[in-house]
């Protein structure tokens, strides 16, 4: 069993992505401000997601993963924040279908159990993610295609320090 302590903190990270695309989001460095040629990206974690994670199915959610998964009560909600922000960061970069970014096992977890409940998934991931038009799909093909595997890893690894800065929690997004 995991043992867990790590108490997500929530901040606003806001960086500039150039052209707002995962390509250029591999090359570029965070910046605070905007510049001509970019767009400013903001994540609140506490208005969209953070009101989610409040709600009834997010506790569902929790308690799905600490019944199949054998995780701790502060293990699930700091997993349940990770997962957030990666479920924003892809819609964000426009990865609707998993062809750029990859999850580490503890949010692959908790997406594959969210996934399966998909009639919950549908309108959660609208309420996470703030938009009515965001349907992430969980290509599990994608997810453990050998020849691609390690350069989605590096891809989402690039853009996770870009758009969350250090508030993530290492421990949960470790690979």
């Amino acid at each position: 069993m995991f043992t867990h302590t790590h108490q997500p903190n929530n901040i606003v990270s806001q960086t500039t992505v150039p052209n707002g695309n995962l390509s250029s989001a591999t090359t570029a460095k965070p910046s605070p401000s905007s510049s001509s040629n970019g767009i400013t990206v903001a994540f609140d974690i506490s208005r969209q997601a953070n009101r989610w994670m409040k709600s009834s199915a997010a506790t569902v959610l929790i308690q799905r993963c600490k019944a199949s998964f054998m995780w701790g009560e502060g293990l699930a909600r700091c997993v349940i924040a990770e997962y957030a922000k990666f479920c924003c960061l892809k819609a964000r970069m426009g990865d609707f279908n998993t062809q750029a970014m990859v999850p580490p096992d503890l949010i692959l977890n908790m997406w594959h159990a969210h996934y399966l409940d998909s009639m919950s998934y549908i309108v959660d991931i609208k309420a996470i993610c703030g938009s009515d038009q965001t349907y992430l799909h969980y290509n599990q093909y994608a997810l453990f295609d050998p020849t691609t595997m390690s350069q989605r890893v590096a891809s989402t690894k690039i853009a996770v320090r870009a758009l969350f800065a250090s508030d993530i929690d290492v421990a949960v997004w470790k690979y």
